[in-house]
């Protein structure tokens, strides 16, 4: 059984394992728009979290299902975050 809760959008910029900037937002377009500035460069890594949900099992337990992973090119993050949204819009209901 899924329990519906509004989805949360994370990401936290690393440089030199350090955060540098970090954006955690309901709304996708203010995500979507922030995560189009980001400028990579060399020792530069992004974490991105996507949370699709809640998930009660078969003995009452309650989990959140998201999707996560560090990424260090625009192109390779932009791709996990289209699947990650494709994950939680054909979830089960």
């Amino acid at each position: 059984m899924r329990i519906l809760i509004r989805k949360n959008y994370t990401f936290k910029i690393y440089k030199n394992r350090k955060v540098v900037s970090r954006l955690s937002t309901h709304l996708l377009r203010r995500f979507l728009s922030r995560l189009r500035t980001i400028k990579f460069s060399k020792r530069m890594k992004v974490y991105l979290r996507v949370s699709c949900g809640r998930s009660q099992d078969s003995f009452g337990k309650v989990s959140t299902d998201f999707n996560d992973g560090f990424f260090k090119n625009q192109n390779d993050l932009i791709d996990a975050f289209n699947e990650a949204l494709s994950k939680s819009k054909g979830g089960e209901l």
